[in-house]
């Protein structure tokens, strides 16, 4: 049995300006490569403490950011390492279009045009209609059972914001007029999409869908110590995956093998900035991310497209934002 070690990078607000992108890593690696490979990190200059991408990315010592390139290109190459990078924003958007157009209707064939048509309007509609809080409200109504306390409510609400963002934007109108306005084939499309796996999940399940291609052993998965990653306990009584024989919880600052994960996650972060064409400054660390961006065109280690959405949602999603933004 090997250890799948995962973890994330990019989480630190719902929709924090700061961190648009958000990243999930998973790695295989046994626990004398793990050493080896934190060997090729200057041991003299990091003085023993626990591996973290945030910090070490930001050392503007040549050893430390060289190290930290080599280490990420090691395990890239060397080892089974892949890495989910998503605009978070846009899969919000995307996502609550499939949720509410229903399959027969005509628009669901244009949902990833629509969703890029809202995406790029989004400053704009965050101050017009209250973008950023509907996409709050969807999430947490979403999350919940059409027969949980509160769900009524919160879908009534939903609806609401809704109707007035369709009357102040034709956008919006167009692509989620019919769920505003309480159509009951859109309705039910929204209702029966509720209560399922979240994102991070559906990224979790999509990360060894892949990994399980090229790993044949049975596999403990270790996560970071976390309530995010508690909340995937449950999901895992249902054998999805018949290798996954153990799933372990354990502190990032006593597992070398998450620590190294935590570093493969937040590099993709970087890479996946640039790819988004994000706003965000990274003038300091233009040349760090030049070599991660090489690497990663290298090794093909990066997956754009959640496994909850069809191909044709999501395959195109980086041609997408290159052509949006350009």
């Amino acid at each position: 049995m090997v250890n799948v070690y995962i973890d994330e990078s990019g989480n630190a607000g719902f929709l924090d300006p700061a961190q648009p992108v958000f990243a999930l890593s998973a790695l295989v690696i046994s626990e004398d490569d793990a050493v080896k490979a934190k060997s090729i990190l200057p041991a003299t200059l990091l003085q023993g403490e626990e591996l973290k991408h945030e910090r070490l990315s930001k050392d503007s010592r040549r050893k430390v950011r060289e190290g930290l390139v080599g280490l990420q290109r090691e395990l890239l190459t060397g080892h089974p390492a892949l890495a989910y990078v998503m605009e978070r924003r846009f899969c919000l958007i995307q996502k609550l279009l499939m949720d509410c157009v229903p399959g027969d209707d005509l628009r669901a064939l244009w949902i990833q045009r629509m969703a890029m048509d809202i995406y790029r309007q989004y400053d704009e509609l965050v101050s017009s209609i209250g973008l950023d809080e509907i996409l709050v409200l969807y999430d947490r109504v979403s999350g919940t059972q059409p027969e949980d306390s509160g769900f009524e409510e919160g879908l009534a609400d939903l609806q609401a914001r809704l109707r007035f963002a369709s009357s102040r934007s034709t956008v919006v109108g167009f692509a989620l007029g019919g769920f505003a306005n309480g159509d009951y084939a859109w309705v039910d499309e929204f209702r029966s999409s509720c209560g399922r796996p979240n994102l991070h999940f559906s990224l979790v399940v999509g990360l060894l869908n892949e990994m399980f291609k090229i790993v044949r052993d049975d596999v403990r998965l270790v996560f970071d110590e976390s309530p995010q990653t508690r909340k995937l306990t449950a999901a895992w009584n249902t054998p999805f995956f018949p290798q996954v024989k153990e799933v372990a919880f354990e502190s990032s600052g006593s597992c070398l093998g998450v620590q190294l994960a935590d570093i493969l996650a937040g590099g993709a972060r970087l890479v996946g900035e640039r790819q988004f064409k994000c706003a965000i400054n990274r003038a300091k660390e233009k040349v760090y991310c030049d070599e991660l961006e090489k690497i990663y065109a290298e090794t093909n280690a990066l997956l754009y497209q959640p496994p909850y959405c069809p191909v044709l949602t999501f395959g195109r999603v980086r041609e997408l934002f290159v052509s949006g933004k350009s």
